[in-house]
C-alpha cells in the first residue's frame, strides 16, 4: 500500500509538470526549403549563401504572414556565431557566414542547414530559408529561470510541500488527517 501511494504521488507530481513546464517545438526543413514546426526532421537543408558571405530567410506564420521581431541564432559547434531578428516583413539576415554545417534556433526549436560559399552549392540548394512559426507557442516564452519567480508557481511549490507529506502520511497510517 505504501508502495502504490508513492507512486500516486510521484504521477501528480510528474503530471503537474507537465502542465507548467513549457513545450518544446522542434523546427524542421523539408527538401523545398520549407521549415515547419512540430515535425522530426533531422535532414540539413542545404542553403546557398549570397555572394558576400549573407545567409537569408523569412520567417512567417501558418497563415502566411511575416512575424516581425523574431529573435534567430546562428549556431556552429554549440556556439552562437550570428544573430538576427526578423524585420516588419518576417526577413533576416546573418552576415559573415562561413561554409559548414550551422543551425538557425529560435523560441520554438532549431533548424539545421549546411551553408555553401557562393557558386559551390549543389545544384539542389536553396537561395535563403523560409521558416514557418508554429504560432501555437503560448507557454514557454520565458527562459526556464523565470518560471520560480512566477507567483502561481511558488505558491503551488509550497501547497505541494504542504500536501504531499500529509498525502503519504496519511497512505502510510491509514487514516486520515483531521
Amino acid at each position: 500500500m505504501k508502495r502504490r501511494g508513492r507512486i500516486q504521488v510521484v504521477l501528480a507530481f510528474a503530471a503537474t509538470l507537465s502542465f507548467i513546464l513549457p513545450p518544446h517545438y522542434l523546427l524542421a526543413a523539408d527538401a523545398s526549403g520549407l521549415a515547419t514546426s512540430g515535425q522530426s526532421h533531422t535532414t540539413a537543408l542545404d542553403v546557398q549563401l549570397s555572394p558576400s558571405g549573407e545567409l537569408v530567410g523569412q520567417v512567417l506564420n501558418p497563415a502566411g504572414h511575416p512575424v516581425e521581431k523574431m529573435s534567430l541564432q546562428l549556431v556552429h559547434r554549440g556556439r552562437t556565431v550570428a544573430t538576427a531578428s526578423s524585420d516588419r516583413n518576417g526577413a533576416f539576415r546573418f552576415s559573415n557566414v562561413r561554409g559548414g554545417s550551422h543551425q538557425i534556433v529560435t523560441h520554438g526549436g532549431a533548424v539545421p542547414v549546411r551553408c555553401w560559399k557562393n557558386q559551390t552549392a549543389p545544384p539542389a540548394a536553396h537561395d535563403g530559408i523560409l521558416l514557418v512559426s508554429d504560432g501555437k507557442t503560448v507557454r514557454g516564452q520565458h527562459p526556464i529561470s523565470h518560471l520560480f519567480t512566477n507567483p502561481a508557481v511558488i505558491g503551488l511549490a509550497f501547497a505541494m510541500a504542504i500536501a504531499i507529506p500529509i498525502i503519504i502520511n496519511n497512505s502510510d497510517s491509514g487514516t486520515a488527517s483531521p
